[in-house]
């Protein structure tokens, strides 16, 4: 379902409005810095705007690469007071000042989306061929420094790494995180956003308690990866790496750069272990899997529906999938509403995420597909580019304006 032209017009009025001079932020109140997966896929608004602008949101992004290979979630490009944990907090030793994780890794398939619908061909190949370096040596971060050996699976450290970070998936790993006595965290996010629609503070005072473990250390990535408190593997890391690994394969092949065999020979390992580790082989449900507990979690959460996105979709899983599409009036509800975890306006555990439909869609054809565009399309038109929505309503929440969001109406939702 298309957008009329002026929802488009808007679309474009919040990138511009959240544009910072070849970076974008998420939302001008809420998150006033670069962020990761965010930027990525900002960049695919950007394209249908400015071929060179989205280029360059990916280029800023790159540029603050570890040596180590790692992306970082956070780009602190200059300093607000408005958000909380700020780089004097993580201090990373980093110039510009980073966070100290990661997030899902979706830039290679920005990118190869950005070179299949190009305009100019010419300038977005020239671009993609300076990014992709960095961008496989990212990937290999997670294959070499993030891998966790008994098992093949990658390493996630803290939930900020997931993208979803309040999700019931982590509760019970996450419960086993110390906090230090008087641990004093400031909530600045409660200024621009309800508390019933942001994560508890008992989990804000883990995230934080996980950053300061980590400051310690040193931010010595290999040591988080074999004894952070929180060592788990997540199904929206691994498969959107999965996605990732095989587009950047694809864009190895068409550009003559890098080597796409040992891509290739990557892909096969890591899928393997999702389908050992993670899938249920009867279900074919994605779970996440507690590396500290040697087990996989109970908890389902929707991003389990990335399966279709990397190329591991079963029968059980497509049954699975409409039940979902079925239990609320707006799907997809990030938790389904029987689940003993569901809260249909906090944050990660219960509300639809238009981006999170995108990223869904993206892997699916057909009804189901058709179904996510129209749900996004109709939450859009009522309640304008807003960060989430309450599933069985439609309301609104969240942050306002959000960038994403605006960026996936013009990608995804303006050719219907």
């Amino acid at each position: 379902m298309s957008l009329p032209p002026a929802t488009l017009e808007a679309a474009a009025r919040v990138l511009r409005a959240n544009d910072r001079g070849g970076w974008t932020v998420p939302a001008r109140d809420l998150y006033p810095f670069q962020w990761n997966w965010d930027s990525a896929l900002i960049a695919l608004g950007w394209r249908r705007l400015d071929e060179a602008r989205a280029l360059q949101e990916l280029a800023s992004l790159l540029a603050a690469q570890w040596p180590c290979g790692m992306v970082p979630q956070i780009v602190f490009h200059r300093p607000d007071p408005r958000y909380f944990p700020g780089p004097e907090v993580w201090r990373t030793g980093r110039t510009p000042p980073t966070s100290g994780i990661t997030q899902p890794p979706v830039l290679a398939s920005c990118l190869a989306r950005m070179v299949a619908r190009a305009r100019d061909r010419a300038l977005v190949e020239a671009g993609a061929r300076r990014l992709l370096p960095a961008i496989e040596r990212w990937h290999r971060w997670f294959h070499e420094v993030r891998r966790d050996p008994a098992t093949g699976l990658v390493v996630t450290v803290h939930p900020w790494e997931t993208g979803m970070d309040d999700s019931p998936l982590w509760d019970e790993p996450l419960a086993h995180v110390p906090v230090p006595e008087g641990l004093r965290l400031e909530r600045r996010d409660l200024v621009a956003v309800p508390a019933d629609q942001r994560p508890r503070m008992a989990h804000y005072r883990r995230f934080l308690a996980l950053v300061l473990c980590f400051r310690a250390w040193r931010w010595d990535q290999r040591r988080m990866a074999a004894q952070s408190p929180f060592r788990v593997a997540d199904p929206t890391t691994h498969l959107l790496l999965l996605a990732a690994e095989r587009d950047l394969e694809a864009l190895a092949r068409r550009l003559g750069v890098l080597d796409p065999e040992a891509i290739a020979a990557r892909t096969a390992r890591l899928e393997g272990a999702i389908r050992r580790h993670l899938q249920d082989p009867e279900s074919g449900f994605i779970h996440a899997f507690d590396l500290a507990a040697g087990r996989r979690l109970a908890a389902r959460a929707a991003c389990a529906f990335l399966a279709f996105r990397a190329g591991l979709a079963t029968d059980g899983l497509t049954r699975a999938l409409m039940a979902w599409l079925a239990a609320v009036p707006f799907p997809l509800p990030t938790v389904h509403p029987a689940d003993p975890g569901f809260e249909r306006r906090r944050y990660w555990r219960g509300p639809v995420w238009p981006v999170l439909d995108r990223l869904v869609a993206w892997g699916l054809e057909g009804e189901p597909a058709a179904r996510l565009a129209a749900v996004a399309a109709e939450l859009i038109r009522r309640f304008g580019f807003r960060e989430y929505h309450d599933p069985l309503d439609g309301h609104g929440l969240g942050g306002r304006d959000f960038s994403w969001t605006a960026a996936l109406a013009l990608d995804w939702l303006a050719d219907g």
